[in-house]
């Protein structure tokens, strides 16, 4: 029974507390092996798999237009090599797709992957030329694809403390710091409920 009372505690917390990028990232086996079978590394076939996931999560929210026209809008942003407006523009999709409850998990899924392969498009284009820090970028190109935000925060902050950025370079570092710098906050408080409740019995 205690057992059973921790598990729903947890669930209820980080269904509660995570967003649909947040709770993607917690994904098992077969989500984590689909992530990792969709990586690139070269900037066109990050496009190219970017607007292959643009167009499934289109196809799955077609009842819902803000989500679809937000979701052309960062195709055509990344085709232009718009990457700040890409990437600012990611941070808007969880809330159009309504409340967490209301999205099924392939929904979540799909806003997921278009962020990681965004993200890594946007590190690939902006952050490859510099010798420094290109050990640090591929590795964060692979964690946001593969949506291992623990990772992806190392390896962005490694990014920020080596390399000598540009403020462009700085502010859309930000803006992806913050991203998992959330996510990992709300699964610490999470976890750290669990542990006080554990504490109980």
């Amino acid at each position: 029974m205690r057992h059973i009372l921790i598990a729903l505690f947890v669930s209820a917390t980080f269904s509660g507390s995570l967003s649909a990028f947040d709770v993607s990232s917690l994904f098992g086996g077969d989500d984590k092996k689909k992530a990792a079978e969709s990586t690139a590394t070269s900037a066109a076939d990050l496009q190219k798999l970017l607007g292959s996931s643009i167009d499934k999560a289109k196809s799955s929210f077609s009842d819902n237009p803000e989500m679809v026209s937000r979701l052309s809008n960062i195709a055509k942003e990344s085709a232009k090599g718009e990457d700040m407006s890409m990437v600012q523009n990611l941070a808007g999709l969880a809330g159009l797709g309504g409340a967490d409850g209301m999205m099924t998990e392939g929904q979540k899924s799909l806003l997921a992957e278009v962020k990681g392969q965004a993200q890594a498009l946007a590190l690939t284009r902006n952050f490859s030329d510099d010798p420094a820090i290109s050990g640090p970028v591929q590795n964060a190109v692979k964690a946001v694809q593969t949506r291992d935000a623990a990772s992806a925060m190392a390896s962005l902050k490694e990014i920020s403390e080596k390399g000598s950025l540009s403020e462009f370079q700085k502010t859309m570092l930000t803006s992806m710091l913050g991203d998992y710098g959330s996510y990992l906050d709300k699964a610490g408080k999470a976890a750290d409920a669990a542990n006080q409740l554990k504490s109980l019995f």
